[in-house]
């Protein structure tokens, strides 16, 4: 009857049920103490904590040469950033390293990195000359297991789980032969 042809309610609803019948014959492997470590140390760099780092950025209104934004910080810094001047504060609380190499890049990131705490400075950035202040840096953290037990568990059983509706999957489909129609063969 063909039902199904142009129809994506029908066509998801295949899927979904297709996807239940694999999802009924997935279990959890067994587990323990030491495979989990082992997952673990493999997947680290998603539960260590980077470096945070807590800084400000005058934005300087008008006049945006390097020279003005030099001259700007230098005023900042004598606490006299002058009436005439226009300029908006941001403030960034708590951004980790991999969000300010995003955003910004690796020269920032360096030119933060050696800036003292409360002072002004022009630092590079990918858009120009920046006028920003460091307020602080939370030094970077590993992970303790012993304290993520739960959550490692927990992500371990997603990813194992999610392999084997993988291996699943392209069992099914090697039963099948997907033929379009209209392609060139």
């Amino acid at each position: 009857m063909q039902l199904s042809k142009g129809d994506p309610t029908i066509r998801d609803r295949v899927i979904f049920k297709a996807l239940s019948v694999i999802d009924a014959s997935v279990k959890r492997p067994p587990v323990d103490d030491k495979v989990l470590r082992a997952w673990f140390e493999r997947n680290r760099a998603k539960y260590d904590q980077p470096a945070r780092y807590n800084f400000q950025e005058a934005v300087l209104m008008g006049d945006k040469s390097d020279a003005a934004l030099r001259s700007f910080v230098v005023s900042l810094n004598a606490g006299t950033p002058g009436e005439d001047v226009q300029a908006g504060l941001r403030v960034f609380k708590d951004r980790p390293l991999d969000n300010l190499l995003q955003s910004y890049d690796r020269e920032f990131v360096e030119a933060l990195n050696a800036a003292p705490p409360g002072e002004w400075r022009a630092v590079p950035s990918p858009e120009g000359l920046r006028a920003i202040r460091l307020d602080s840096i939370a030094p970077a953290r590993p992970a303790k297991f012993e304290d993520l037990g739960g959550i490692v568990l927990h992500d371990w059983t997603d990813a194992m789980m999610a392999e084997q509706r993988t291996a699943a999957v392209r069992a099914l489909a090697k039963k099948y032969t997907v033929k379009v129609v209209g392609a060139k063969e």
